[in-house]
């Protein structure tokens, strides 16, 4: 049989013997014969009336944090609050430096031994990250989220013709100057523009390590010589005019101006041979046949000598030439 608390459960005897044989009037009580469990057991005085009263088992709940990438350390300090039937049970406890977990000692039913349903959530999201959802009703979830930032590369001119060429910028990043990866696709700039923005860049990376950005052209123009600023942002083109090319040793000549030669200097006239005045002694006497084979032998080496002395004198001339135009 059941009571209720609003309908003890009653029980009556029948035909109990009142005394004993000597007439000693009986005392009759009562008492259970096992004490439900979760229950306590007390007496009334009389011990007709046994009273269960419903004791309240505890539990432990415990809140558990989880973070997903961000800087650590240190983690931001966080409050977690417990909920009771989706009521807020107790104060917030607060989780600092790095702490994950915090536990609760609870009721786990209420004085009707129905019990309570607990959950855990945090008051307030910290900055830069954002909450998961959750199987796990006394679990939170933060993943990080970067903080976004904006990269501005100038490019800048130095001398050259007023109409610029058109050039591609491409941007990269990287983490400790480790290893660089491009950031997007190269962007153009035209008609002299000498500013690009990249916005919505994420200020780190998933650890929460700051990136570094920097730029560089895809290509240097024609002329021109790069050179880049210590902080990666800005390129500098400084204008190198093209050199002409010179007639140096293999080098291409000019068609129509024809190299000088030097005009031949006349020689001197050669004194015309006199014949040999016979000797009036001896008019039969032939000249020596040799002598005139000899006058010709001097004659050829004088031409010779005076070949070489101008094809020496040419060849200083066009020499002096080529040392004017390589200067």
């Amino acid at each position: 049989m059941h009571g209720t608390e609003e309908n003890p459960w009653t029980y009556t005897w029948e035909d109990l013997a009142k005394t004993d044989i000597n007439g000693k009037e009986y005392k009759y009580t009562i008492d259970e014969v096992e004490t439900p469990e979760n229950y306590g057991k007390s007496k009334s005085e009389d011990g007709k009336t046994i009273t269960n009263t419903y004791k309240i088992r505890e539990t432990e709940i415990t809140g558990r944090k989880i973070w997903q990438g961000g800087p650590t350390p240190p983690r931001p300090t966080i409050k977690l609050q417990l909920y009771r039937d989706g009521e807020p049970f107790d104060d917030p406890v607060e989780l600092k430096d790095g702490k994950t977990s915090h536990t609760w000692k609870v009721d786990r039913t209420d004085i009707n031994g129905k019990e309570y349903e607990y959950t855990v959530d945090e008051v307030e999201v910290p900055e830069n990250y954002k909450k998961l959802d959750s199987e796990n009703e006394t679990e939170v979830i933060n993943q990080y989220v970067s903080p976004k930032t904006s990269i501005t590369g100038t490019k800048v001119w130095e001398g050259g013709p007023s109409k610029r060429p058109i050039i591609e910028l491409q941007l990269y990043r990287s983490v400790d100057n480790v290893t660089k990866e491009k950031v997007g696709k190269p962007i153009q700039l035209e008609d002299g523009q000498t500013k690009y923005t990249w916005e919505g860049l994420d200020l780190t990376d998933q650890k929460g390590v700051e990136y570094k950005y920097t730029i560089d052209e895809i290509k240097t123009p024609n002329n021109y010589r790069k050179s880049i600023s210590e902080d990666g942002l800005t390129i500098t083109n400084r204008y190198r005019p093209p050199t002409p090319p010179g007639p140096g040793p293999g080098g291409p000549t000019d068609p129509d101006k024809p190299e000088p030669e030097d005009p031949e200097k006349p020689t001197d006239p050669e004194d015309p041979d006199k014949p040999d005045k016979p000797k009036e002694e001896d008019p039969e006497d032939p000249k020596d046949p040799e002598e005139p084979e000899n006058q010709e032998k001097r004659n050829q080496t004088s031409q010779q000598i005076q070949k070489i002395m101008k094809n020496q004198k040419n060849q200083n001339q066009k020499s002096q030439i080529n040392q004017k135009n390589q200067q």
